[in-house]
C-alpha cells in the first residue's frame, strides 16, 4: 500500500509539470479567443501568426502572471491605439470607491447656464449614482434660473465610463437613439435610455435609480465644449449631440479616439479592454479614423473658457 502511494505522489508531480504549461496555454488561449472574436480588426490580423507568437513568447512562463507582456504585446498588434490590459489588482482598485472629479456650474454673466461633464473612471455603481444625480442637481438649479442658453463642458473629459455620462446628459437630448457603434460586420448598435435603465443593442445594460430631471429650458440654445483631450467617452457623449437642432459644438477637434471599448475579465481576474467597434452618431456617420475627431461647429483659438464664451456671444448675435 505504501508503494502505490508513493507512484502516485510521483505521477502527480511529474503530470503536474503538464497541466502547469497547459492552464498557461489555456489562459493566453482564452484572451487571443476574446481578441479574435470581438476585436474591431479582427479581420485585418494573420491569427494563425499571432497565436504561433503568443505561445512561443510563453513557452518558459511558470505563472499566468508572467504571461501578461505576451498579452499586451496581442494586444498592441491589434493597432486599434485603444485596447488596453488591466491585472487584476488594478481592475480591483477599479472597483473601489474614489473621490472623482465633480461636475461644476455656474450662471455666467447671469444668462448662460454653465456646467461640465467630468471624466469617471472606475466600475463602482455607488459612484455611477452619485456622478448622475450631482449632475442631475446642479441642472435642476441652474434650470430655475431661466438661462438663454446652455454650455456643457467636456474640454476636460478624457473618458472613462461612458454609461454614468450618457445617463448624465439625459436631460438635454431631444431623442433616445443618438450614439453607438458599428462592429466589424457592419451592424451598428446603439445605446438608448428609459426610465432610468441603460439600453445597448436592445439589451439592458445597466440600472441608474437616479430620478430624470426635466428641465423646462432644454430646448434653448445648447453649445458643448470641446478641446484636444476631449477623448474616448468624453468624444462619445460629445456625438450624442450631434444632430441635435438646438446643438453646436465649440472648441477644438476631439483627439480622436472614436472606439468603443469593451471590458472581458479573464479567469485570473485580468482584464482585456478591448476595442469592439467605431463610435456612430444619430445619423450613422462612422467616425473610425484615429487621431482625427470631432470636428467643432464654432472653432476657437484660444484655451480660456472667456474665448469660447466670447465666441458663443459672436454667434447668438448673429443669429438675431
Amino acid at each position: 500500500m505504501k508503494k502505490m502511494i508513493a507512484l502516485s505522489l510521483l505521477l502527480f508531480v511529474s503530470l503536474d509539470g503538464y497541466s502547469q504549461a497547459d492552464s498557461i496555454k489555456n489562459y493566453v488561449a482564452e484572451a487571443l479567443g476574446v481578441m479574435k472574436q470581438y476585436s474591431v480588426n479582427k479581420h485585418r490580423l494573420d491569427w494563425d501568426k499571432l497565436y504561433r507568437t503568443a505561445y512561443d513568447s510563453v513557452k518558459k512562463c511558470k505563472t499566468l502572471r508572467e504571461t501578461y507582456p505576451s498579452l499586451v504585446q496581442a494586444l498592441h498588434s491589434l493597432e486599434d491605439s485603444h485596447s488596453n490590459f488591466a491585472v487584476p489588482e488594478m481592475v480591483a482598485q477599479y472597483s473601489q470607491r474614489y473621490d472623482f472629479p465633480k461636475a461644476k456650474d455656474s450662471l455666467i454673466v447671469g444668462k448662460y447656464a454653465y456646467i461640465t461633464i467630468p471624466p469617471i473612471g472606475n466600475f463602482n455603481k455607488e459612484d455611477w449614482k452619485k456622478y448622475v444625480g450631482l449632475v442631475y442637481e446642479k441642472a435642476a438649479r441652474l434650470d430655475k434660473a431661466n438661462p438663454e442658453a446652455w454650455i456643457i463642458d467636456l474640454r476636460d473629459n478624457d473618458g472613462g465610463m461612458f454609461h454614468p455620462m450618457y445617463a448624465a446628459i439625459q436631460p438635454f437630448l431631444d431623442k433616445k437613439k443618438v450614439v453607438g457603434d458599428i462592429d466589424p460586420q457592419g451592424k451598428t448598435r446603439y445605446f438608448s435610455y428609459s426610465g432610468g435603465k441603460v439600453f445597448y443593442d436592445g439589451k439592458l445594460d445597466h440600472v441608474f435609480e437616479n430620478r430624470l430631471v426635466k428641465l423646462k429650458t432644454a430646448s434653448r440654445p445648447i453649445f458643448i465644449l470641446t478641446s484636444k483631450k476631449t477623448s474616448s467617452s468624453g468624444e462619445f457623449t460629445a456625438v450624442s449631440f450631434v444632430g441635435q437642432k438646438n446643438v453646436r459644438l465649440v472648441g477644438k477637434n476631439t483627439q480622436g479616439l472614436t472606439s468603443a471599448n469593451t471590458e472581458y475579465k479573464l479567469s485570473d481576474g485580468a482584464m482585456l479592454i478591448l476595442t469592439v467597434g467605431n463610435l456612430v452618431d444619430r445619423n450613422k456617420k462612422e467616425y473610425k479614423v484615429i487621431g482625427e475627431g470631432i470636428t467643432p461647429d464654432i472653432l476657437v483659438k484660444g484655451n480660456e473658457l472667456q474665448e469660447y464664451v466670447n465666441e458663443i456671444e459672436t454667434y447668438l448675435k448673429a443669429k438675431k
